[in-house]
């Protein structure tokens, strides 16, 4: 039924007002006319008895030969005066009316001019039309009922009152409205498209495929009708026949965008996959699909990691033939670029990204991307290089100022990554951002070894935002290393794991944090946790998860743990001199103990 409201809300929108209007002759008698200095308009004096008529008629000139519309308003308004059920004046005040869009007041003069001549064919199609573009369409099913009577051979008059009918949940009677139509006029091939689609629609699913036969064979070259047959072909389960019928319309109009598009949804919907690809190659080429209609097919086409994988090259292929015709668009160079990243290919997307980049008028998104493959890739002089260009170019964006300081950072070079990161903060315009800043700079002063700066700056992390959990879990874990404020520490690592509780770097710090506060048994446990959710098998929760199991007690387990932690890279020899602290700090206790 969603297309039969379509069709009856397009017919509202269409308001075309046909050409015409209540038969009379002009009088022969001549009006006198008066000149006057008064006003620079030509004053007229009519006869009395036919002066609404002669107002009308200079109404006529006025606009059709003068093209002045308001003058011939204003004299259609007088005669209208003179005789409120003046047909003709009130048939062209309403065709004006809706030349400038008030529709309430179109259908009011429309609905007055009916009523002056309800036999009158144009004022009942007037009326009728306005009705419908005011959406008020109980009142026009019974105009267009009539209109079938009085107007008997307008096929569109009875295409509007079937959908009429089919809008009021009368889809028989406007089946046989359609009847009536193809008895009075053959098969047409507008009514023919409805009917179809109330046969769907009642459930008469054979008569919908005969229906459609009838118009194929009817219209042997109309490509809409061998797609029609193809739908009613495939909703009875005949679908060898709907892709035959397919085939036929495409020998007929291979260029066919709507039939281009019902052979791919066929291809999708029976997963020929390979020649559904085909077809949307073909579609993608196509200009007349808005690239916006496009980007938006190919992100759905990739949305499955799969599907993405298994037809690489045919994707590569929509991409490709995206980026050529659209060189330009800056949400294609994104979705090429971004393809060439998911097919492992960052150093093509490296130089795609470059070739774009404009250095007269630079987009702060390519920067932003070629940065990040060049972090990706370790081009640190690149990237370097980069950054001090794209700052010039932004020299108040929070994200570059923070990426250099990071650069800096890495390069060792602190005292600049602080100044960089300070920069950042005053730009930065939200607590959330600042308060993620104020934790890098304090990460930057633990690498120096500074953790009174360190701590500080963590506190200032957390005025601006209580709940940052990398800063709460990194503020946690130094206390403990520290050996400082560990019911603090504890309450810091408790908050993250209230947070994120499936992090398993934040649950080995809430379980040293345990292990630091001789809570042993929590911490294995918490322990245990953490090693079964890490998948990058980190050393270092092997080489805490062996301090714990020693001094539990269990001593092979733990030196199995440490020895586990130096396979997944924990330096050796710092490893064994650990190990060797251990057991000389547990003899040590064994000693005091006796």
């Amino acid at each position: 039924m969603t297309g039969i409201l379509k069709n009856i809300c397009s017919a509202a929108l269409v308001v075309v007002f046909l050409s015409g209007f209540a038969s009379m002759r002009r009088p022969s008698v001549k009006a006198r006319a008066v000149e006057t200095a008064a006003t620079p308009e030509q004053q007229i004096e009519y006869p009395e008895s036919l002066r609404q008529t002669y107002l009308y008629t200079d109404g006529i000139k006025a606009l059709d030969i003068d093209g002045d519309t308001l003058r011939a308003e204003r004299l259609w308004r007088k005669a209208v005066g003179i005789d409120s059920t003046y047909a003709p004046a009130l048939y062209r005040l309403s065709m004006l009316a809706a030349d400038r869009d008030s529709l309430a007041e179109a259908a009011e003069l429309a609905r007055r001019t009916y009523l002056c001549d309800t036999m009158n064919r144009w004022y009942a199609q007037l009326y009728g039309r306005m009705l419908l573009a005011t959406e008020r369409y109980d009142l026009a099913l019974p105009i267009y009922r009539r209109l079938t009577a009085i107007d008997s051979q307008e096929p569109e008059n009875y295409r509007l009152l079937a959908l009429l009918y089919a809008r009021s949940n009368l889809p028989f009677s406007a089946i046989t409205t359609l009847d009536t139509a193809e008895i009075r006029f053959g098969h047409h091939r507008l009514l023919s498209d409805l009917k179809q689609q109330l046969l769907f629609s009642t459930g008469q699913l054979s008569k919908a495929v005969e229906e459609g036969r009838r118009t194929v064979e009817s219209f042997p070259y109309d490509v809409e009708a061998y797609i029609s047959l193809s739908e009613a072909y495939s909703a009875t389960g005949k679908d060898s026949l709907a892709f035959a019928t397919l085939h036929k319309a495409f020998m007929i109009d291979s260029t066919d965008l709507r039939l281009m598009q019902a052979l791919g949804s066929y291809y999708e919907k029976h997963r020929f996959y390979r020649e559904y690809l085909g077809i949307e190659r073909r579609l993608f080429a196509d200009e007349r699909i808005p690239v916006e209609q496009k980007i938006k097919r190919f992100e759905q086409l990739t949305s499955s990691i799969d599907f993405y994988r298994e037809h690489y090259f045919q994707i590569n292929d929509l991409a490709s033939t995206l980026a050529v015709k659209y060189p330009d668009n800056r949400e294609v160079v994104d979705l090429y670029g971004g393809h060439l990243i998911a097919s492992g290919n960052a150093e093509t997307a490296l130089e795609y990204y470059r070739r774009h980049l404009d250095r007269d008028d630079p987009d702060l998104d390519t920067y932003l991307m070629i940065m990040q493959l060049e972090s990706y890739l370790e081009q640190t002089d690149s990237l370097s290089a980069d950054l001090d260009r794209a700052i010039a170019h932004f020299p108040d964006n929070t994200t570059l100022l923070t990426n250099l300081g990071h650069l800096r950072g890495a390069e060792n070079r602190y005292r600049e990554s602080v100044k960089y990161y300070r920069q950042a903060l005053r730009h930065a315009d939200n607590d959330t951002l600042r308060s993620e800043i104020w934790g890098y700079i304090g990460d930057v002063y633990h690498m120096q070894g500074d953790m009174r700066q360190t701590f500080k700056a963590y506190d200032k992390s957390l005025h601006h935002f209580a709940d940052n959990a990398m800063v709460l879990n990194n503020y946690a874990y130094f206390l403990s290393v520290e050996g400082k404020d560990l019911d603090k520490a504890l309450a810091m690592a408790s908050r993250v794991m209230a947070l994120e509780s499936g992090n398993p770097t934040y649950i080995d710090t809430y379980a040293w944090v345990l292990y630091r506060l001789g809570r042993l048994e929590e911490a294995k446990r918490a322990m245990q946790q953490a090693l079964s959710l890490d998948r990058r098998q980190s050393a270092d929760l092997a080489a805490h998860y062996g301090d714990i199991l020693w001094d539990l007690g269990e001593k092979f387990m733990a030196e199995t743990y440490w020895k586990r932690a130096v396979e997944r890279g924990f330096d050796k020899a710092q490893m064994e001199a650990h190990m060797e602290m251990m057991k000389n700090r547990s003899s040590s206790k064994d000693d005091k103990q006796r």
